[in-house]
């Protein structure tokens, strides 16, 4: 895997800047352009983001409660994991918020990395909570069904979330800004 640096240099190149001082780096990889009105997309990215504060929210709540559940320390681990999962899902997202409609391959590629993994090795740790949670009900009570239900219903919003971003199409547009800048001081 290269690193970030190596990224960078793949995709731009150091080129005068007209008085000779300092470089100016052109980007010449393809864009990267989602394929949808830009109107809709940003809604999806709304919905993303809020799909994903709705499963932060009830997770927390569902970690919380005073379970039999909750005291496992098995389930201790696969929340931090969950939960860790879901930072990086929501880096993603704040990555793809930001990312602009004709996007770099750099960007692209980090916003598409983090959100097909995350969200679904997150549904994956909330969805063995949701199934302990219901093994645990049956002798807690529906403390521990309450809080299954808050972990399965995490696990659902972190499919959602992967749902909704793997529908989105992209296309890729060819890159003439350096054919552009030679043309220019030519």
């Amino acid at each position: 895997m290269k690193n970030l640096r190596e990224r960078f240099e793949d995709c731009y190149t150091a080129v005068p800047n007209g008085s000779g001082f300092k470089m100016k780096y052109i980007y010449y990889a393809p864009w990267y352009v989602w394929d949808m009105p830009e109107k809709s997309l940003r809604r999806q990215k709304c919905a993303m983001l809020l799909c994903s504060i709705a499963g932060l929210c009830i997770s927390l709540l569902s970690a919380v409660q005073r379970s039999a559940l909750n005291t496992a320390p098995v389930a201790f681990l696969l929340f931090a994991l969950a939960l860790c999962c879901h930072v990086m899902e929501f880096r993603g997202l704040f990555q793809f918020l930001g990312a602009r409609y004709r996007t770099t391959k750099m960007t692209y590629e980090d916003v598409n990395r983090l959100l097909l993994t995350a969200p679904i090795l997150r549904a994956a740790f909330s969805g063995a909570l949701a199934v302990m949670g219901i093994s645990a009900a049956v002798t807690g009570g529906m403390i521990s069904f309450a809080a299954a239900l808050g972990y399965g219903l995490s696990a659902a919003s972190a499919v959602w979330v992967y749902r909704l971003y793997s529908r989105i199409p992209v296309t890729i547009e060819e890159n003439d800004s350096l054919e552009r800048y030679e043309s220019e001081f030519t």
